[in-house]
C-alpha cells in the first residue's frame, strides 16, 4: 500500500456555529483511498472515523469523511494538505455548514 504521508496528522476546524472539531488523520491509501483516523469535538479525538475516502483530480483532492453523526466534503488545492475545505452536515437534521480545517504542525492529540 502506497501511503498519503502529507495528509497524515492533525486538523483543527475554524468554528462552525461555535464548534471546534478535531481531526486525526493516521492513515491513507494513496491507490485505494481509503482514510482511516479519529475525530472529535473541541481538542481531543474521541472516536473513530466511520470511513473516509481520497479522490484525487490532478493537484487538488477531495476527501470525503463519515464522523458517525457528521458528514465532512473537503478538498484540498494542493499536495501539501495544510488547508482542507468544505462543508459538514449534521446527518439528522441534513443541515450544511462550511467548515475549514488547518493542519497543525504538532503530534495527534489523543482522545
Amino acid at each position: 500500500m502506497k501511503d498519503v504521508p502529507n495528509l497524515q496528522g492533525t486538523y483543527f476546524s475554524e468554528p462552525v456555529n461555535g464548534t471546534y472539531y478535531t481531526l486525526g488523520i493516521q492513515s491513507v491509501d494513496h491507490d485505494g483511498g481509503k482514510i482511516v483516523g479519529l475525530f472529535g469535538k473541541g481538542r481531543f479525538l474521541g472516536h473513530s472515523l466511520s470511513s473516509g475516502w481520497l479522490q484525487w483530480y490532478g493537484e487538488a483532492s477531495t476527501i470525503y469523511l463519515n464522523m458517525v453523526f457528521d458528514k465532512c466534503n473537503l478538498r484540498s488545492d494542493d499536495k501539501t494538505f495544510n488547508r482542507l475545505y468544505g462543508t459538514v452536515s449534521d446527518i439528522y437534521d441534513q443541515e450544511i455548514h462550511p467548515i475549514v480545517f488547518n493542519k497543525n504542525k504538532d503530534e495527534i492529540v489523543d482522545g
